[in-house]
């Protein structure tokens, strides 16, 4: 289904994971670390109601407990429609999420 996240174990070919984390379809996600997953999306729809883009989403998982966070959408204000990708550090802490039309924005996933 738009916005959910499978997890599959390949040598068991079974799903260990799956969130419904997103209202739209997922557009990327990466590991941070062993355990944990961050995903972003956009709201359902190209725009909302009012005719601006659709609002944008991004949610870290935990694989380990099923717990699934989204971000505060106050850090994704102002670049609403135009997040078009995220880099984890090495330590899988801290994403900078990319905008097309704003600067980066740090943030740290366990706060």
């Amino acid at each position: 289904a738009a916005g959910s996240v499978c997890v599959y174990e390949l040598a068991q070919a079974s799903v260990v994971a799956e969130f419904a984390c997103h209202a739209g379809a997922v557009r990327g996600v990466r590991w941070l670390g062993a355990d944990r997953l961050v995903t972003f999306a956009r709201g359902a729809g190209d725009l909302a109601a009012d005719g601006a883009p659709a609002a944008d989403e991004v949610a870290v998982l935990d694989v380990c407990s099923g717990e699934s966070r989204q971000l505060p959408p106050a850090l994704l204000r102002g670049a609403e429609g135009s997040l078009f990708g995220l880099r984890p550090s090495p330590c899988g802490r801290r994403l900078a999420l990319l905008f097309k039309t704003a600067p980066v924005v740090l943030v740290d996933t366990q706060a």
